[in-house]
């Protein structure tokens, strides 16, 4: 019976031990996804990608000479080049 409760507590101490340890893991792997979503390493890592991608919302968007979406397209338009611009 005695060995019974230390091996069940060993087990308990390993699992543990391994729960803390992939919870480590998921922690810091989620740290590091959440800062490559950041607009800032997106803008950084991918520049020329993110210049065509407004220079193609632009076109799209002025294509049409009334489009009601303008105003938005130049805010857009702003922030992204603010972002690829000032923040270096």
């Amino acid at each position: 019976m005695e060995d019974n409760i230390s091996k069940i507590q060993n087990d308990l101490e390993e699992a543990r031990q391994d729960l803390q340890q992939t919870t480590s893991e998921v922690t810091q792997k989620i740290e590091t996804i959440g800062a490559q979503l950041q607009p800032d390493y997106i803008v950084k890592s991918y520049p020329l990608a993110v210049t065509a991608a407004v220079a193609a919302v632009g076109f799209l968007l002025g294509s049409t000479g009334d489009h009601p979406l303008m105003p938005s397209a130049f805010l857009l338009g702003g922030v992204l080049g603010m972002l690829i611009v000032g923040r270096k």
